[in-house]
């Protein structure tokens, strides 16, 4: 399963679960990363940052080693070499993924989400007045 995840307003999923997903050791996608991102790095209008942000976990051993975190872009890039049934299912599934997260990102459902809490919030007032017979908390 492809997670999507939130950091400072850009969303991205995990290298190592894209490595699951597509089948493929991440060594070698890790490896395939950093060859997008030789490419990347030589035109002047691509920054390889708005693909592929490098980052850092604990394995079991508690060293740190290096993943990536992967936009919708990068994931894009990713794509393209893959072929099959394995190139559909992680087609669909993070473009889904990507879309689901990006709707509770979406200014208007941040507005609803306000303004169900206002009304809440005004619901439990006038209940609150009602019980105590006190038209002040209106």
């Amino acid at each position: 399963m492809i997670n999507i995840i939130n950091i400072n307003g850009q969303l991205v999923t995990d290298s190592r679960d894209v490595a699951v997903m597509i089948d493929k050791k991440h060594s070698e996608l890790f490896k395939t990363i950093r060859g997008y991102i030789e490419i990347l790095e030589q035109s002047a209008n691509l920054q390889s940052i708005d693909f592929f942000i490098l980052a850092t976990y604990l394995n079991r051993q508690n060293k740190e080693q290096p993943y990536y975190q992967l936009t919708k872009i990068g994931c894009d890039m990713i794509s393209t070499k893959i072929t099959g049934t394995k190139k559909k299912l992680f087609v669909v599934e993070y473009s889904t993924n990507f879309s689901e997260m990006q709707k509770t990102l979406n200014p208007a459902c941040v507005e609803d989400i306000l303004i169900q809490s206002l009304l809440e919030i005004k619901k439990a007032r006038l209940q609150l007045a009602e019980d105590n017979n006190d038209i002040a908390l209106l």
